[in-house]
């Protein structure tokens, strides 16, 4: 009488460990890491208003010195960016 329940003990046991588990693809993916908005705006347009007088000559220079500070922040900030926390 034993037999009989050993046997049939055995069957879920011996079918448990027979089960073929699926297997786990791994399917890679490429990440592209993003620049922060504020560091990809474009820079500031040259400045082409005619000079009539010595405050037009000015205001240009000031706005051109204005446009590369932008700019030289932005390049700054990639910089910044690229090299990641230290």
């Amino acid at each position: 009488m034993c037999a009989p329940i050993s046997m049939l003990l055995c069957l879920p046991i011996c079918a448990s460990c027979a089960a073929v588990e699926p297997a786990v693809v791994v399917r890679p993916e490429m990440v592209k890491a993003q620049l922060p908005e504020a560091l990809i705006v474009p820079c500031p347009p040259p400045d082409k208003r005619q000079w009539r007088t010595t405050r037009d000559i000015i205001a240009t220079a000031d706005a051109e010195a204005a446009a590369l500070k932008t700019c030289s922040a932005q390049v700054d900030g990639i910089r910044a960016w690229s090299e990641g926390p230290k």
